[in-house]
């Protein structure tokens, strides 16, 4: 009883763990396909599909990443603001120490947070995250504390802001796997997304301006910028500072795939040979987003169908044997000209199975491995179903019992007790 208990349990706990999975090959065998292309400090695509990464490199190395900042300080305000169009009446202490780009607000200044969101997001402007953070935090200290706690509670293990801009700061810094959590707490917000996504806004006019006219330094995302633009691409945001170089997390989406990249540490330099140091993170996020495009597809892998293995069974006249099929259809990103031949199966499963089976009757796990790599794990079942033979059982009931222990035990007991029993009697007699 204690035996068939911890096998369910067993049981119990694969099933839990690999009931749906779905994977993509190892960083590692893309990385080797795309690296001599791309020279920034640390990057990362992830496919929001599969719900795989499909490469990085140096994404758990701390770095400053500029203005993406502001993508958590849009997070925390949307936390904390409950009406998008209350006004804030913008303070001397907001925007007396501001650096860096600023949309020229100016104290007394009477405007909404929705369009305080559009200035930092779309203009990247310094003094709308300070008016937002000294507003919502009381102080820009206590609004910073409150942004690392909101880090924290999304799961960021390296990251610690210094300031709500994004200006360099010594004690500032993130990694590309802690920049695609936050990326993906945005795209979860349609409102937050739907502003990193905008080419052009006009803010109204306020009672200290006249109206202002918004572009986005986002260029991947703008049509009429013929260099950078990306017509696939959506959101998030870009960032440049000396400490940070070249910054940008974008999202992509073609032929029913989306993918996120992170781009961090992208060196300043002239890719087009016009004099001028270039956006070379949006460089290099579309060489990204179009090998994957071209480069990658979702694919089954193994069904109820595909036989992972054939495991010998015992205690059945109808067969010698039972095939061990993935309980449900697995999926995984692969690059397109892969196929199923390619595949090797890990196997965790009982040497030898005791009829009677039924098709379903969960019997092991497998990892599905390519390259090397993992890329997915599945739960094995039986794919049919077999009988015991009674004959045959009964024969291997007895046979157990006369090989056992217990059965040795008995028998010296009972050789014992007439030995006994006969030494009793002719001493009596």
């Amino acid at each position: 009883m204690k035996s068939l208990k911890h096998t369910l349990i067993c049981i119990i706990l694969i099933v839990s763990l690999f009931a749906a999975f779905t994977a993509g090959a190892g960083a590692d065998y893309y990385n080797s396909r795309i690296a001599d292309r791309l020279q920034s400090k640390a990057y990362l695509l992830y496919n929001t599909d599969a719900d795989v990464m499909v490469f990085s490199s140096g994404a758990d190395e701390p770095l400053q990443c500029g203005s993406l900042v502001k993508l958590t300080t849009a997070l925390v305000v949307m936390e904390h603001c409950s009406d998008l169009s209350e006004n804030i009446a913008v303070s001397y202490d907001a925007i007396a120490y501001v650096s860096g780009y600023t949309c020229g607000l100016s104290e007394g200044e009477v405007i909404s947070v929705e369009n305080l969101l559009y200035c930092m997001l779309v203009d990247s402007a310094n003094d709308a995250a300070n008016v937002l953070a000294v507003h919502f935090g009381g102080s820009v200290s206590n609004f910073v504390q409150m942004m690392n706690d909101y880090a924290v509670s999304v799961g960021c293990t390296s990251t610690v802001y210094g300031n709500p801009s994004g200006l360099d700061d010594p004690g500032h810094h993130t990694t590309a796997n802690d920049m695609l959590k936050i990326a993906r707490k945005v795209i979860e917000n349609e409102k937050l997304f739907k502003m990193t996504d905008t080419v052009e806004y006009i803010v109204p006019a306020t009672n200290k301006h006249a109206e202002r006219e918004l572009s986005t330094n986002l260029s991947i995302i703008d049509s009429g910028n013929s260099i950078y633009y990306y017509k696939y691409a959506h959101g998030l945001k870009y960032g440049n500072t000396d400490a940070a170089l070249n910054c940008a997390i974008s999202l992509a989406e073609y032929n029913g795939y989306t993918y996120i990249g992170v781009i961090l540490g992208a060196p300043r330099a002239d890719y087009n040979g016009d004099g001028a140091n270039d956006k070379t993170a949006l460089f290099e996020l579309i060489r990204m987003f179009k090998w994957a495009f071209s480069n990658m597809k979702l694919m089954v892998i193994a069904d109820s169908s595909t036989i992972i293995k054939d495991v010998p069974v015992i205690l059945s006249s109808q067969t010698d044997h039972v095939r061990l099929v993935p309980r449900q259809e697995v999926t995984a990103l692969l690059m397109d000209d892969v196929d199923n031949s390619s595949f090797a199966y890990e196997c965790d499963v009982n040497p030898e199975i005791v009829a009677p089976v039924s098709k379903g009757d969960v019997l092991g796990s497998a990892k599905i491995k390519y390259a090397g790599d993992t890329i997915a794990e599945v739960v094995l079942v039986a794919g049919e179903t077999v009988k015991r033979s009674t004959a045959m059982y009964v024969g291997y009931c007895v046979k157990r019992l006369l090989t056992s222990l217990w059965f040795y035990g008995i028998l010296a007991a009972g050789i014992l007790t007439v030995v006994v029993v006969v030494t009793l009697r002719r001493r009596k007699y």
